[in-house]
């Protein structure tokens, strides 16, 4: 049995990279992606409005304030057990429940990571640190939880 109509089924809905990232259709649009990617972001003369030069050092810096308050934030609750340092554009947060946690958020459409079945995450969150909006409304979800 070869388990055709299964692997066409698979590949359907998963990502051909996800399953055989060394496969050569996999590389192929991987690493074109990437070249293409690359060149682009590398000189700042391949944007052509020059509006956009200056456009992802704004969004850093926005990022980067974001990610401080919303650090700040995360701190002061009591379900918080530990908020570790990031310089990325996530954070991952220690929760004293962190299931019971995921599972409120996902129910008030907030995405959020479970990292806890990752070693040395066990009890985090993985959260995206987004738009001031949407980091006040995650912090008063968090809030209604601990109440």
């Amino acid at each position: 049995e070869t388990f055709t109509s299964w692997h066409r089924r698979l590949y359907r809905d998963v990502e051909a990279t996800s399953v055989t990232p060394f496969a050569s259709r996999s590389r192929d649009r991987t690493l074109r992606t990437l070249i293409v990617s690359m060149v682009r972001h590398g000189d700042s003369r391949m944007l052509t409005n020059p509006k956009l030069r200056n456009a992802n050092s704004d969004v850093i810096k926005e990022i980067v304030q974001e990610r401080e308050k919303l650090i700040l934030a995360l701190n002061k609750l009591s379900i918080v057990i530990k908020v570790y340092p990031s310089e990325a554009n996530f954070i991952l947060v220690k929760f004293e429940d962190a299931k019971k946690v995921y599972d409120f958020l996902a129910k008030k459409q907030i995405v959020v990571r479970d990292r806890s079945k990752v070693e040395l995450c066990e009890g985090c969150l993985r959260i995206t640190v987004g738009k001031n909006g949407e980091n006040i409304k995650l912090l008063n979800a968090l809030l209604d939880f601990e109440v």
